[in-house]
């Protein structure tokens, strides 16, 4: 990254993949919900969850594949967009800015 990028114009950087377990949810999660129309969200995936631990391995192991191959993708595209922008920035977490400015009052409290 030899150029200076600006900052407003760089696209968002690429998402990671979802888990063996989240692909699938995606897949099943209409079927369950037509069965079961009144449970809230937590019941289904609680539902889900459970189908999940009790799935056949081969079909489990067909989920894991598919989330291995979404990683590859994902940190192909990471590489990617790294050498043109650079370093993906983390986002802090909402309780770290929360404790960062507890910790800030204090100081300037303490003087």
């Amino acid at each position: 990254m030899s150029e200076e990028v600006d900052k407003e114009n760089v696209p968002g950087p690429p998402k990671r993949p979802l888990s063996g377990f989240f692909l699938f949810k995606q897949d099943i999660y209409m079927k369950i919900k037509a069965e079961n129309p009144e449970a809230k969200m937590t019941e289904l995936t609680k539902i889900i969850s459970v189908k999940w631990k009790n799935i056949d391995p081969s079909t489990k192991e067909q989920y894991e594949k598919k989330q291995q191959q979404e990683k590859d993708k994902y940190e192909k595209s990471k590489l990617e967009f790294e050498e043109k922008y650079g370093k993906i920035e983390k986002k802090k977490k909402k309780s770290n800015e929360k404790e960062e400015r507890s910790s800030k009052r204090l100081k300037v409290s303490n003087r």
